[in-house]
């Protein structure tokens, strides 16, 4: 956007012992301490003398070099969109009390109960409280328990990266957050990075909840519900499309082959 140029202030010793020439290619020497500013003052961002050999001025700034740092900072220092794994975390607690809780706050259930549905006999080996709602989350022993557990809980964690995920793409909305109070603590800048490692984490996440859910059908002989069912079918579409869509956007050498229209369009 036109407010993520960058602007290197060198500090004045520095300044005066690099010479016009340095200043006037903007060159960091090896061992400068420099400030990155935003030209709208939103952050302020310190590189230590590892990160050298970079040009950032607001016109001629490498655009590589620029992004390279910015994305250096985003992954090494504590950002504000950290705080959106603590409400995942929030969601997975949920998700587990859900799972360990009986009706009508949790879906544990004793045997006896469990038998009277139609699509399961019973808690099996000897289990004494199982989870069986319905016949597409049933896990009647504790090989079963764990699997669905670990799926759902992959799920419910992604729960916020979701929502998140859409709102960094909500560019009216984001516009129109950056004109309030809130850009004193949310670097609206990041959103592109934030939606790319966000997009990451549901990619590798979709994929784990479905293989849970698989070897959960398959151990227990009901791998038909995967055709037979609408949790199968649309897990089945969600599973064949995520690799499509997070793969070509995160992988460098597919990134490479393949040109931003194609990624985009899948």
């Amino acid at each position: 956007s036109r407010n993520s140029y960058y602007v290197l202030v060198v500090s004045k010793s520095r300044r005066r012992a690099a010479g016009p020439s340095t200043r006037r290619h903007c060159r960091c020497r090896h061992g400068d301490m420099m400030t990155l500013l935003r030209q709208n003052n939103e952050s302020v961002m310190k590189e230590d003398k590892h990160h050298h050999g970079c040009c950032c001025t607001t016109r001629r700034c490498h655009p590589g070099k620029a992004a390279a740092i910015r994305r250096r900072l985003l992954h090494t220092s504590f950002r504000w969109w950290h705080a959106i794994f603590i409400f995942s975390a929030i969601s997975l607690f949920i998700c587990l009390l859900q799972i360990f809780l009986p009706p009508p706050f949790g879906i544990l259930q004793p045997s006896e109960q469990i038998a009277q549905q139609p699509f399961s006999d019973g808690c099996a080996e000897g289990v004494e409280y199982c989870i069986c709602p319905r016949e597409t989350v049933c896990a009647e022993d504790w090989m079963s328990m764990i699997l669905l557990i670990l799926a759902r809980c992959s799920a419910f964690f992604d729960y916020p990266l979701y929502m998140m995920m859409f709102l960094t793409k909500a560019h009216n909305i984001n516009d129109a957050l950056r004109r309030t109070i809130l850009r004193e603590w949310v670097e609206f800048s990041d959103l592109h990075d934030i939606h790319a490692i966000f997009g990451i984490v549901v990619g590798i996440e979709t994929m784990s909840h479905s293989f849970f859910h698989l070897l959960r059908w398959g151990l227990n002989a009901n791998i038909q519900l995967l055709w037979q069912s609408r949790t199968g079918i649309s897990g089945l579409i969600a599973c064949t499309v995520t690799p499509l869509i997070v793969w070509p956007m995160a992988l460098p050498f597919l990134k490479r082959r393949i040109t931003f229209e194609l990624r985009k369009f899948l």
